[in-house]
């Protein structure tokens, strides 16, 4: 049986026909998927609209020196965009019922923090909050925006080794239950 999933990108959605071996799509799922889409492409235009704004008000010296601020933007944005709809399409093409699916995407980005609190105090390092999506997005945003008074528990690099390790495990779990067949024009 055949269904359509949203794969949701800034400014521009693609709607392709695939064919699943879950004869029925989880709704719920690829709701969040375009819900989390929608407001984390507001939060990059707004965020941009505010540093334009700021620019404007302050002068184009503000704005040669504080460009760093609307890299971190999107570049804190993008990667949350592009992982979540990731996670929400896999699991949608993976789980079958509502309830499970959107409990597993709560889980896996609410569960391996404490995992890796855990491990850090019991071997007092750092490295087991390579778990956590959201300290590696923490730490992203503290090395971007320069934030001298917070502490970062990962390094740039560790951070965006999280990022494309979860993203290739959903590519790669969808690779494995998702065949498309055919592009809606």
């Amino acid at each position: 049986m055949e269904s359509f999933v949203f794969i949701g990108f800034p400014f521009r959605s693609v709607l392709v026909s695939i064919r699943q071996q879950n004869p029925e799509p989880n709704v719920i799922v690829q709701f969040t998927s375009m819900a989390a889409t929608f407001v984390i492409s507001i939060a990059i235009l707004l965020g941009l609209l505010l540093f334009l704004f700021n620019s404007y008000l302050e002068g184009g010296g503000w704005m040669a020196e504080n460009w760093r601020l609307a890299n971190a933007i999107f570049t804190i944005c993008f990667p949350s965009l592009v992982i979540l709809s990731l996670m929400s399409a896999a699991f949608s093409a993976w789980i079958k019922w509502r309830t499970a699916a959107s409990a597993a995407l709560f889980a896996v980005i609410i569960i391996p923090l404490p995992i890796g609190g855990v491990i850090k105090e019991l071997f007092n390092t750092n490295k087991g909050f390579m778990l956590s999506l959201g300290m590696a997005f923490y730490n992203q945003s503290v090395h971007l925006l320069q934030i001298d008074w917070m502490e970062s528990f990962l390094s740039s690099g560790e951070s965006w080794f999280v990022f494309a390790a979860y993203a290739a495990i959903c590519l790669l779990m969808l690779s494995r239950r998702v065949r498309a067949y055919e592009v809606v024009s």
